[in-house]
């Protein structure tokens, strides 16, 4: 006897017939195997099976007309919930159990055939008392309650999140106090300045080169390459940390290196460098040009092959600073002046974005700059030197004093907040997406369009960014609809999977009840999608 199982193709059948040595075989099926029913499937077993002869065993006998057709032997058996006992089974076995033993009673009393089973004692005639059909009733009345309105599946689902820039044309105008624009898409406008003053110290950085006493010395040069290097006069090297800087003075080559069959031999050259007076970020550094012997030094025109082209001291560099002498030069004072004025900007802004705050705290308003340096003007800039100062004087620091005025525009940011807020409102795609939020920090010019002066008329696109989610409940929305078809019947796992397979959605979670069951509702209906936050 072969046992068939229930996920047994008709492939798998022919396989175990063809292995099967003996030429009398009994293929035992469970009870609803799909081949039983399928008589195109059946011949095709009976033509394959050959000179064997096959007989069909089985509790499934809704189909022994098919069998007799096609001239196969069938013996009718008990499955195996017939040899359990009921207090083993599951629930869903149990059921299923009671119910083909009501259904062999019932069939037994339509035929006038005495019962398969003897279990019963309430008989007369060989016939069924009522009281049986009134039990099968209600056990079928009781499946239907249980199939339609008892098993529920409810699935959680939370929507993607997608955010989208959106943006509308406003036009800024500058305008008196009591001023009032009829046009929504016109935002008034004010103007606001602060006078800022400052001082500050600087660092000379020009150095008597009278003055300094270089480190010099000798450094060995070492190539692994199989090509001479040519190296030009002034050529430089530098420490790792980038804060020693040293030149060649001369221009020589480096050797190639020497090729065996087990190693290469680095060709060596012995040169005198010297240190420059700043490093390669024009750092004055001093004492750090003091190197250690066997120091590294690279090339900085040179990285992608500092492992096969370096130098290390021979000796001890040294260089002595007690005699080093500052002076201020022109170069210091330019460079001080332009740092100076974007300090003294830096400041002036601050003191507009504080004064607009102070404002917003007193009237309970919400003003804003527009823009940030592009609508800024700065005038009355003012910076202080000749007097204090005299260029190739010694010092180590000077001073500089500064004046500027910052003049900016505000607007009432809640307006355009509350406009924008409209316009994407009527601009959301009905029963699709749904907007979430508005991120009122990301407000921002996305565009100027145009800018006019005296007065300042500005036209720009004004942005935010918008949180979306799409809008399941939607009532033209029929994507619900085709989930519940599309999942209807499957496991838990592989409904999750099918869900999350779509970029509308971000998490799902799946409920049965009763909860013992596995499966979702093959009952649409009775399958119930709620949208979380």
């Amino acid at each position: 006897m072969i046992q068939i199982e229930k996920h047994d193709s008709i492939h798998d059948i022919i396989s175990k017939i063809k292995d099967c040595p003996k030429e009398y075989i009994i293929l035992h099926f469970p009870f609803g195997h799909c081949v039983l029913h399928n008589a195109t499937a059946l011949k095709i077993i009976k033509k394959s099976s050959q000179w064997k002869e096959i007989c069909i065993k089985t509790s499934d006998i809704t189909a022994k007309k098919i069998w007799e057709k096609i001239w196969f032997h069938y013996r009718v058996s008990q499955s195996y919930m017939h040899d359990t006992p009921k207090s083993e089974l599951s629930i869903k076995e149990y059921l299923k159990k009671s119910a083909i033993e009501y259904k062999d009673e019932f069939l037994s009393l339509i035929h006038k055939k005495t019962l398969i089973s003897s279990k019963y004692s309430w008989h007369e005639n060989g016939r069924i008392t009522p009281f049986l059909v009134y039990l099968w009733v209600a056990m079928l009345l009781f499946i239907f309650i249980y199939y339609f309105a008892v098993n529920k599946t409810y699935v959680h689902i939370t929507p993607e999140i997608h955010i989208k820039n959106k943006g509308k044309n406003f036009v800024f105008q500058e305008m008196a106090e009591n001023e009032i624009s009829h046009n929504i898409n016109h935002i008034k406008m004010r103007k606001i300045q602060a006078p800022v003053s400052l001082k500050k110290t600087f660092t000379v950085q020009w150095v008597d080169t009278q003055s300094i006493s270089r480190a010099s010395g000798s450094v060995i040069l070492y190539n692994h390459t199989d090509e001479a290097i040519p190296l030009l006069r002034n050529t430089r090297l530098e420490t790792v940390d980038k804060k020693a800087l040293f030149t060649i003075p001369d221009q020589i080559s480096l050797p190639a290196a020497k090729q065996t069959d087990d190693w290469v031999i680095p060709s060596e050259t012995r040169v005198y460098v010297q240190a420059s007076i700043y490093n390669s970020i024009w750092n004055l550094v001093g004492t750090q040009w003091n190197l250690e012997a066997e120091t590294l030094l690279v090339f900085p025109w040179f990285w992608w092959e500092r492992e096969n082209i370096y130098a290390r001291v021979e000796k001890t560099l040294q260089w002595w600073t007690d005699n080093l002498i500052k002076k201020i030069s022109r170069d210091d004072i330019e460079r001080a002046k332009d740092s100076l004025e974007k300090e003294l900007k830096k400041e002036a802004f601050d003191a507009l974005k504080k004064a607009v705050e102070e404002q917003n705290e007193i009237g309970n308003i919400t003003y804003e700059i527009l823009g940030t340096w592009d609508i800024t003007d700065y005038s009355n800039v003012e910076i202080q030197w000749e007097e204090l100062i005299a260029i190739g004087e010694k010092s180590d620091t000077f001073e500089l004093s500064g004046s500027i005025t910052a003049t900016s525009y505000i607007y009432n940011k809640e307006i355009v907040l509350s406009r924008l807020r409209n316009f994407i409102s009527e601009n959301t795609l009905d029963n699709v997406e749904e907007v979430l939020s508005v991120n009122e920090d990301s407000l921002r010019i996305a565009y100027i369009i145009s800018r006019e002066k005296n007065p300042l008329r500005v036209k720009a696109t004004m942005q935010v960014e918008v949180f979306y989610t799409y809008n399941f409940l939607g009532r033209e929305n029929y994507y619900l609809e085709n989930f519940k078809n599309t999942i209807a019947g499957l496991s838990k796992s592989d409904a999750i999977k099918i869900l999350l397979n779509n970029p509308k959605i971000h998490d799902v979670e799946i409920q049965t009840r009763p909860f013992f069951l596995e499966n979702v509702s093959w009952i649409p209906n009775n399958i119930i999608f709620k949208v979380e936050d």
